[in-house]
């Protein structure tokens, strides 16, 4: 048997060497692709053994793909860090090329699914400087700031953002650049408790009360990137972060640390310092950071009793 090795020939493709792709479609019968056809055919004997079909219905990890491209991770990063090659991700959403081209793939083999549904959402740490985010978070960050008093040009000197990209954000802009939101979450982090003085944060608070923009103090440090949360200052009439389930109500009082949601922690938060914890201590127990405890004092008016 000939076992030169073979490079990929596809002009749509890449296949590296050592799978069961570069076997099949560009015929290489090096060791490391023998190796990986082995194992792909012993892979599905398996799978017929147990009676598992070998195909699956392709629509959730279509569908999470396309989640993830939205959150800023291209499907080429998303293949990458499923583990799979780019030719068996790119059908599911674009269909095979010369063949049903357009049309996406509505099956795909159990651990490609799997895979796929496997990648977690990206953080902005996680993304290129370039990606084009969701801007939910650093449009709040800016009016957030600009209700306390930064104008949008002391912001500009702050963040070393251009002011156009700042008055996007403040106008509503639905998307921008990955490291523009990581630019304006540093500011926000360094300024959310520091109320500037003068004739410009005045006006930059008049401007913010005009416009109904609220301040740090009404956001919770895991709300204000979520698109469906609320300030706290105006909540829905209904939604799911009014949720107060009474037994996590009882484990954190009874020194249990739980997953909270923001109702939850507006009722904890007053009788835990009330008891002279303090807010890193409420904190740990509502599984959420000192300073979401500090903003949720502020809002309600909760003096803290703890005595170091």
């Amino acid at each position: 048997m000939d076992r030169t090795v073979r490079g990929c020939e596809h002009p749509r493709a890449n296949h590296r060497h050592g799978t069961h792709a570069a076997y099949v479609f560009d015929r290489c019968r090096c060791d490391d692709c023998r190796a990986a056809a082995r194992a792909y055919e012993n892979s599905r004997t398996r799978e017929r053994a147990y009676g598992r079909p070998a195909y699956v219905d392709a629509t959730p990890a279509t569908e999470h793909l396309r989640a993830l491209s939205a959150a800023g991770m291209g499907w080429k990063r998303a293949a990458a860090a499923a583990g799979l090659q780019s030719s068996t991700v790119y059908p599911l959403l674009y269909g095979r090329p010369g063949r049903a081209a357009g049309v996406p793939r509505t099956k795909a083999r159990r651990r490609t699914v799997e895979a796929i549904l496997a990648v977690p959402m990206p953080t902005l740490a996680d993304l290129g400087s370039g990606a084009v985010v969701d801007a939910t978070g650093a449009m709040r960050r800016v009016r957030a700031l600009v209700a306390i008093g930064w104008s949008v040009r002391a912001l500009e000197l702050r963040t070393g953002l251009g002011r156009q990209a700042l008055d996007r954000l403040a106008a509503g802009e639905p998307r921008c650049l990955a490291r523009t939101a990581i630019d304006v979450r540093r500011a926000y982090d360094e300024l959310w408790d520091s109320a500037p003085t003068g004739a410009g944060a005045t006006k930059a608070r008049k401007r913010a009360a005009a416009a109904g923009w609220v301040p740090p103090l009404a956001w919770d440090d895991d709300a204000i990137d979520d698109p469906a949360a609320h300030p706290a200052a105006a909540p829905p009439t209904q939604s799911v972060h009014d949720d107060v389930d009474d037994t996590v109500i009882r484990l954190v009082l009874a020194g249990t640390a739980h997953a909270t949601t923001v109702a939850e922690r507006e009722r904890l938060v007053p009788v835990l310092a009330a008891g002279g914890m303090s807010d890193r201590q409420i904190a740990a127990l509502c599984r959420t950071t000192d300073r979401t405890v500090f903003r949720i004092r502020g809002r309600l008016g909760v003096e803290s009793r703890w005595a170091a």
